[in-house]
């Protein structure tokens, strides 16, 4: 008979009955992102003499062994063994001691429809401690020293050793604290155990810290520099009138309870962070609780001592991917616990196990970090929605520049027109580099104008939104280009590293790294010459004319680790003069009171790749970044350099004409057939050359005979990665019709599952941000 790891159930997470089977069998939904197993479930026998056997918690996660390992699933049901003859069934090999709850499930059964995403990848995003030992983040072990009181020792102590004895707390304390406060080694220690009067057992040293909040003692970063403008904690702030419009209205809301969303639509510094936290006061004080999530790990921190400032100290917490596994652990616990009411972080924050929600904020609701690029690719604001609905909460959307969607469908939206205490709108500038380039990628104005802003002893803020010293080498005799020969994308040039004279190429998807050549590599007749420029590039620029100490760079490259951006925020916050370079992470939400000039460097950088939101996005980025100046009462100045002035979006940005961007970008929305006018649903097939045409043909002829009255865009060549070609079709379906019908997700599911057999890989991605 065939050893296998489990059978595949039949009809999914069968239901408990009153009469449970003479052998019964536990339906697991393995924690996997394995796209294949779409959401199969696999029957286990029960542990043996496991009390459970008949009836497990729906929920419980245990180990089971799947294939030649063990992995962590999740108990969804009970199947019956004998309906399974002729299939060895194996054991469930662990019962864990954690569950996830009904409203995990549910949740997760959701996403796993409504994004067409593994079942088993969804579960894992509801059960976040699924893989941690049980004791973790409960402190560490540590050994803990007692005197025995009456004790004869078996031999005579030592003066020495008489006196530490004498010097020990009689409740005992930790071998560290004892040698730290008795000032003696461990051997002194050890001897008093081994003579009999004293004792040495394990104990776990509890932890006391909010992990993720920084300490108001050490944090050179004032309560209002990473937020907008104005702290909960200043009880003497004076509300302006649209600022106590909209909070009275959301506090009114909140009291009568129930679902809503809003979008509070305030322009840069007018104050929606105030807003957030004397809602949360409110929504706090009456015994609920809330979610604020942002679009980036670097604000967290800082958000979160604005709450606590307002709230009280531990009323925070702070979850997000880079906290290591036992702080998570700790938080999760505290959350759990009941002990923290706010949860602070960015998207996977929304997934907090909160049981009594009461608000949820969404910061910077704009940004495209809210959707999950990878396995499953829900979206946070989805999620946000789903959650409010549960618990009859209120969802509050806050941007400076919302998503043409949002502003098409919130219900409600509320306006902050003007900036508190007297500060106003920076004055724009373009630099049409048609006319005004220099040498560098710095204009003549823009340097000029930065040499004065360091030389009044104020701060600058410089924004390139392209990571590197160039996007990209060329030949100018022959035109050939530094492509990397896995990937069909053009090599980044960066400074040179270990080993390596002139510099590095590097391919930013798979990693590919080779020397700069010093001719071209298809003629050999001419030098090279470095694209257009990168953070790293202008960074030298401003070496020319700065100190090193007074120049904060700030990309994915520079804060790679946790906690390494806010630091360089920190550092550039206590620095003035200071300059902070860097992409679009310089543009979301900071509030730096001593910047009063802004300079885009590139405006046109994401106007030529292949995406509908182009001009949305750079209209969002302009606005964004220049309102990083001026935000007190000294002027603001925003320099944008751009080759194309003209081009309606950057023109729109410049001249603060939002309404009239967003009705232009939703006719031409709706001309093109792009949403909000439509539904996408983007379905990319990789594979190899020889099978991955055939297998698009299959999925768009089978996608076509179940489209219904929706359309079915492609076959489109995307460029190549990681040596995998791959293809993609666009499922283009109606407005209202935002859930996949039910014949369109199977027919998704079964391709997913039959090319697999073939080695080609489909990925079904709901509502895309990105196309490339």
């Amino acid at each position: 008979m065939r050893h296998i790891a489990a059978a595949p159930a039949s009809a999914g997470a069968a239901a408990i009955t009153d009469a449970p089977p003479e052998r019964p069998t536990w339906q697991v939904a393995p924690l996997m992102g394995v796209r294949s197993l779409g959401d199969r479930v696999f029957d286990y026998l029960p542990p043996q003499s496991h009390p459970e056997g008949h009836n497990p918690q729906i929920g419980r996660l245990v180990r089971v062994p799947f294939g030649r390992r063990q992995v962590v699933g999740v108990v969804l049901g009970v199947g019956c063994a004998d309906a399974l003859s002729g299939i060895a069934l194996r054991h469930v090999h662990t019962v864990l001691p954690r569950a996830i709850n009904q409203e995990g499930l549910e949740l997760a059964r959701d996403i796993s429809v409504h994004f067409v995403a593994p079942l088993g990848a969804a579960l894992g995003l509801v059960a976040p401690q699924a893989h941690a030992p049980a004791g973790l983040g409960q402190g560490r072990k540590v050994g803990w020293i007692r005197p025995l009181p009456n004790a004869v020792p078996e031999r005579p102590l030592t003066a020495r050793q008489r006196e530490v004895l004498r010097g020990l707390p009689t409740a005992g304390c930790a071998m560290k604290d004892a040698c730290r406060m008795l000032k003696c080694t461990r051997g002194v220690l050890n001897a008093l155990v081994a003579h009999g009067v004293a004792a040495l057992e394990q104990r776990t040293e509890p932890v006391d810290r909010n992990d993720g909040v920084p300490d108001a003692a050490t944090s050179t970063v004032r309560s209002s520099s990473l937020g907008d403008s104005g702290s909960a904690a200043d009880k003497k702030l004076t509300l302006t009138a649209g600022q106590s419009r909209a909070l009275d209205w959301l506090v009114d809301r909140s009291r009568k309870g129930g679902f809503d969303h809003v979008l509070l639509w305030g322009v840069t510094g007018s104050g929606k962070t105030e807003v957030y936290m004397r809602l949360l006061q409110e929504v706090v004080g009456s015994g609920r609780q809330a979610i604020v999530l942002v679009p980036e790990i670097a604000l967290t921190a800082a958000l979160a001592k604005h709450v606590e400032e307002g709230l009280g100290p531990g009323v925070a917490a702070v979850l997000h991917s880079g906290l290591t596994p036992a702080a998570r652990a700790r938080t999760l616990r505290r959350i759990e616990a009941g002990e923290a009411s706010v949860v602070v972080g960015p998207r996977s924050a929304v997934f907090a196990p909160l049981d009594s929600i009461g608000l949820i904020v969404i910061d910077e609701s704009h940004d495209s970090s809210f959707k999950n690029e990878e396995e499953p690719r829900y979206n946070a604001r989805w999620v946000a929605l789903w959650r409010a609905r549960k618990h009859g909460a209120l969802v509050l959307e806050g941007t400076a520049t919302p998503r043409l969607e949002t502003w098409v469908e919130t219900r409600k939206t509320l306006r902050l027109g003007a900036r508190p205490a007297g500060a106003e709108l920076p004055e724009v500038e373009v630099i049409d580099m048609r006319r005004q380039a220099g040498s560098g990628a710095l204009s003549p104005r823009a340097a000029a104008q930065l040499r004065d802003t360091i030389a009044a002893g104020e701060q600058a803020i410089l924004l390139i939104n392209r990571r590197g010293h160039s996007g990209y080498l060329f030949c100018p005799e022959c035109g050939w280009v530094a492509i990397c020969p896995r990937c069909d994308i053009a090599l980044t040039m960066y400074r040179p590293s270990r080993g390596m004279v002139g510099g590095v190429l590097m391919c930013r998807h798979c990693g590919h790294r080779t020397a700069v050549p010093e001719v071209c590599m298809a003629c050999g007749q001419a030098a090279v010459v470095r694209g257009v420029a990168g953070t790293q590039r202008v960074e030298e620029e401003l070496h020319g004319f700065l100190p090193a100490e007074q120049i904060f760079r700030l990309d994915s490259d520079s804060a790679g680790r946790a906690g390494q951006a806010f630091s360089t925020l920190e550092a550039f916050a206590a620095t003035s003069p200071g300059v902070l370079l860097g992409t679009q992470m310089v543009a979301k939400g900071h509030d730096f009171p001593q910047v009063t000039l802004v300079v885009v460097v590139d405006a046109d950088a994401a106007l030529y790749l292949p995406d509908f939101r182009a001009a949305e996005r750079t209209f969002h980025l302009l606005r964004q970044v220049m309102g990083r100046a001026g935000r007190r009462r000294r002027p603001g100045l925003a320099l944008v350099q751009t080759w194309n002035p003209e081009t309606p979006c950057i023109r729109m940005a410049l001249e603060g004409d939002e309404r009239g961007f967003y009705r232009q970008e939703l006719e031409e929305r709706r001309s093109l057939g792009f949403p909000p006018a439509t539904s996408l649903v983007r379905v990319v097939l990789a594979g190899s050359v020889d099978r991955v045409d055939a297998a698009a043909d299959q999925a768009a002829n089978t996608l076509r005979s179940n489209a219904g009255t929706a359309q079915v865009w492609g076959v489109t060549r995307l460029p190549r990665l990681r040596s995998v070609e791959r293809r993609q079709l666009l499922f283009v379906a109606g407005p209202g019709d935002r859930q996949l019908p039910p014949e369109v997700r199977r027919c998704l599911l079964e391709l997913r599952s039959g090319l697999a057999r073939r080695a080609v890989d489909v990925i079904v991605d709901v509502d895309p941000e990105w196309f490339s």
